[in-house]
């Protein structure tokens, strides 16, 4: 009995995870090339408001404002997906929009490995030893649940900033968080019930502040400022079907690349946090 050949079909159609980092981050596009190398700003939300005396009394202190707001710098890296395959029963525009597709659903995972653990030479980074720890102890203190994981955090947020802070999970805890009703979701977006926004990155490792790895059973979580990610627009390396074919191999190559530079105003603590 012989049997027909499989059919040949189009792969399924695959849409990026929800619920990570460009769910909630700030996404704008690269503003010209020299931002490229990386860019630096004068934070608003790092600046504190305070409280004067009666306007109505003569002799209340002099208002002062502090010189100046800390400059911030975010440094670039490049984020690829890429495809390499026989030249036949492939063409140039196949393989380019594989490569593409590639860099589509990777990018987003592979951006928040960068921003979580700098290993692109990227700053800044989350896990970054001048973060401050929360929690009992210091470095190595005793992990917390996570109920009371996210409370430090927000804490440290309301305290630190007047605007909309950035909680950043392991997808697991925020899996254990939104089961004990401490986060809410709308669509791909996730907040707590204070309204701080969540990135539940499938490429955060959840590693501490030194870059070591949490300890089994336990996953580290950040609070930042909200993240703001610019990118570039998408090129391909090579630009050319000529330059793609390797003549010994007969293998077309082709490279999806996006230049990022991610970065936040300010504000940086950490708190370990129990998962099992």
């Amino acid at each position: 009995m012989s049997i027909a050949p499989l059919r040949y079909v189009e792969p399924q159609p695959v849409a990026p995870a929800a619920g990570g980092l460009f769910s909630v981050a700030t996404m704008l596009p690269m503003e010209d090339a020299h931002a490229e190398n990386g860019v630096m700003w004068e934070p608003l939300t790092c600046a504190e408001a305070q409280a004067g005396g009666d306007p109505c009394v003569a002799e209340r202190d002099p208002l002062a404002v502090d010189e100046g707001v800390p400059e911030v710098e975010a440094t670039p890296f490049i984020i690829y997906g890429g495809y390499n395959c026989k030249l036949v029963g492939h063409t140039v525009a196949d393989v380019r929009n594989r490569a593409q597709q590639a860099l589509y659903l990777g990018e987003q995972r592979a951006t928040e490995r960068a921003l979580w653990t700098g290993d692109q030479g990227n700053r800044p980074r989350l896990a970054d030893p001048t973060a401050v720890i929360l929690g009992p102890g210091s470095l190595l203190a005793d992990a917390v649940s996570p109920e009371v994981g996210l409370a430090l955090l927000e804490a440290y947020l309301g305290s630190g900033t007047g605007g909309v802070g950035m909680v950043h999970l392991t997808r697991d805890v925020a899996t254990l968080l939104w089961r004990g009703q401490m986060l809410t979701t709308s669509g791909t977006r996730t907040t707590t019930r204070l309204g701080t926004l969540v990135a539940a990155g499938g490429g955060y490792p959840g590693t501490g502040p030194d870059g070591s790895d949490a300890p089994a059973g336990t996953a580290w979580a950040y609070a930042t400022s909200p993240v703001v990610v610019r990118r570039s627009e998408v090129y391909m390396n090579p630009d050319t079907p000529e330059q793609a074919l390797n003549k010994t191999t007969n293998n077309l190559e082709i490279l999806a690349e996006r230049t990022y530079v991610v970065g936040w105003d300010c504000l940086l603590a950490a708190v370990l946090i129990t998962i099992a």
